[in-house]
């Protein structure tokens, strides 16, 4: 199933909802929309709600996706905040830390009130 990823002015962010199965080139498409959405409005905001998923991918593909991520958004200013449910928050830390060091602003958490503070800067 695809990620759905629209522009919510009315938040001025980028919303990208994560299914419980999100394919390699799903990932990678929905990445690319948030590169164009970014370009064309001067969002960089980024809000990733993964709540649906229940299982997290394995390692390698958590480095590649992160990878991906990191090489399309990389020194635009954009600051992504993934909210996950609590049992998979850890996991999630890996995607985190390949992307933090590959210049990517990642974070993930398990409150959405948390997250959206951290994302618009308070």
């Amino acid at each position: 199933m695809q990620s759905k990823v629209c522009y919510l002015a009315e938040e001025g962010i980028i919303a990208m909802v994560e299914s419980s199965a999100v394919s390699a080139s799903d990932f990678e498409s929905a990445v690319d929309a948030i590169a164009r959405i970014h370009r064309e409005t001067g969002c960089s905001r980024v809000f990733v709600d993964a709540r649906e998923r229940r299982s997290f991918t394995n390692v390698l593909d958590a480095y590649d996706r992160a990878v991906h991520a990191a090489s399309r958004l990389r020194n635009t200013g954009v600051r992504v905040c993934i909210l996950v449910v609590n049992a998979l928050a850890n996991s999630y830390r890996f995607f985190e830390t390949v992307s933090l060091n590959r210049g990517l602003m990642t974070r993930v958490f398990d409150d959405e009130a948390v997250a959206r503070e951290w994302l618009h800067g308070r």
